[in-house]
């Protein structure tokens, strides 16, 4: 009777593990909370503690530092460019270089975001640069 318990156990799946990334936000507004998902994001930008997130539509502001979303975030979704943003690669319409260690990054909707000197080679990586 083991053994059988024991076959059945092994071809069992074993449990689907949590995604490694939040797949949504949840934003507290003054009549609850909004679910953004992250696909959404084109863009952060950090507001001392707060962070204002940017969808094509609407921004919001949710309380949490970078760092904290640094690790909430997939960074294939949203790359970190500096230490108070985040952009998402295919958001990104142009980049503007001048010199080996400055870098601009202009989104779809007009916004010009600075890459950090500490990111540029991650960044240049992540969009397919030379």
């Amino acid at each position: 009777m083991a053994q059988a318990y024991e076959a059945v156990e092994a071809a069992r799946p074993p449990p689907a593990d949590p995604p490694a990334y939040d797949e949504e936000l949840w934003i507290r507004r003054r009549d609850g909370y909004v679910r953004i998902r992250v696909d959404q994001i084109r863009r952060i930008e950090a507001a001392r503690d707060y962070a204002l997130i940017h969808t094509a539509t609407k921004t919001y502001i949710q309380r949490a530092t970078m760092s904290e979303l640094a690790e909430r975030l997939d960074p294939a979704k949203l790359l970190r460019v500096h230490r108070s943003a985040f952009v998402r690669p295919d958001a990104v319409a142009r980049v503007e270089r001048s010199g080996r260690s400055a870098m601009r990054l202009h989104t779809e909707d007009g916004a010009a975001v600075e890459v950090g000197v500490s990111y540029v080679k991650r960044v240049a990586e992540a969009l397919g640069l030379d």
